[in-house]
């Protein structure tokens, strides 16, 4: 494989996870709000992303140093490994199999405070009532700090779920770890000021 087939094969990887988190008509996103928001807000939200956010993301697989370092374990601390994916080593396909670009808040967390924050409408063309949409953005898609001061939400840890073939033997990735994030982070982060005040939600897990 070589540089500039690796580079290739990168984007592509990128624009795979793109899909299967937001643009296919099954991905993971569009399964836990598509049907809450009704096919208009919920293709206003998909272009919204596609436009705003979609290159960074695919950019976030193709770095200009070349390199994909593991950002180390959720709880923090460097990836004991030292983990990474040089887009010159030969084995660079393999390697990219065991790395992850890991929510710090589990999606579906994610989508239920959304959810819950977000009444059905039928008729209604705002995707974004009853949340903050930068903030819901940078915790679904936010591969970088934000011009106004948000960090990335994103981070690549090894051991994706597709390793399985002994290539990460102690992988920072731990689908459990999400959950220790508190929820309370996530109200706060994603609620309309004028939507929070004494607002009780009903969240469903």
């Amino acid at each position: 494989l070589t540089p500039q087939a690796a580079r290739v094969m990168f984007r592509k990887r990128g624009q795979q996870r793109w899909s299967a988190l937001v643009s296919a008509s099954t991905s993971r996103i569009a399964r836990s709000m598509r049907a809450h928001l009704g096919e208009v807000r919920w293709r206003a939200f998909v272009a919204h992303v596609n436009k705003h956010y979609k290159e960074q993301f695919v950019r976030a697989f193709e770095p200009t140093s070349g390199v994909i370092a593991c950002a180390g374990p959720i709880e923090g601390g460097p990836c004991p490994r030292a983990f990474e994916v040089r887009v010159e080593d030969p084995r660079a396909r393999e390697l990219l199999q065991s790395m992850h670009l890991d929510h710090t808040h589990d999606i579906d967390n994610v989508c239920s405070v959304w959810r819950a924050s977000s009444p059905r409408a039928r008729g209604a063309r705002e995707w974004s009532v009853g949340v903050e949409p930068e903030r819901l953005c940078r915790l679904l898609f936010g591969v970088t700090a934000s011009s106004s001061g948000l960090e990335p939400c994103l981070h690549f840890r090894c051991g994706s779920s597709r390793a399985g073939r002994g290539v990460v033997e102690r992988s920072c990735h731990s689908p459990r770890a999400h959950y220790a994030q508190a929820i309370s982070d996530l109200l706060c982060a994603l609620l309309a000021p004028a939507s929070s005040p004494g607002r009780t939600l009903k969240l469903v897990f």
